[in-house]
């Protein structure tokens, strides 16, 4: 699999190769929750761009946290059918697979999807108390 992402890097690099091992880490993380589970299938099931939408979001809220946009934009992702053009950049060199019914359009709609990652991140649980104080000798930042 490394080679063929280093293909598909070469010939589009629009998209770092950890955004195509992460959404492959996000196929396994989304077919994991269909009914069967992944290891009594002699086959990878295959699933919708919806699902895996939902898989890359819930995998990258947990894997990142509130860093998640920056990691994406980092890696090229930006919206929803950049994951679709990962996929189908896979598809195209062997790397995943597909159904007849599958296409591009599965992933479009979210224009704004790296954005909508930072909405689903609950701040709630951080905190960060800062002083800070000057002198005409030194500045002493304390964070608690």
């Amino acid at each position: 699999m490394r080679e063929k992402i280093r293909k598909i890097v070469a010939r589009d690099p629009r998209y770092a190769a950890e955004a195509y091992y992460f959404v492959l880490e996000a196929y396994e993380h989304a077919a994991a929750r269909l009914e069967n589970p992944l290891s009594e299938l002699k086959t990878r099931p295959n699933i919708s761009g919806a699902e895996l939408l939902n898989g890359v979001r819930t995998l990258a809220l947990d894997q990142f946290g509130y860093a998640v946009a920056t990691v994406f934009r980092k890696w090229g992702i930006k919206t929803s059918e950049d994951i679709g053009e990962i996929v189908f950049n896979m598809v195209d060199h062997g790397g995943m697979n597909k159904s007849p019914e599958d296409s591009k359009d599965d992933f479009a709609g979210g224009a704004d999807f790296v954005g909508s990652l930072e909405e689903g991140y609950d701040f709630s649980g951080l905190s960060c108390d800062l002083s800070v104080s000057w002198d005409p000798d030194s500045w002493n930042i304390r964070l608690a």
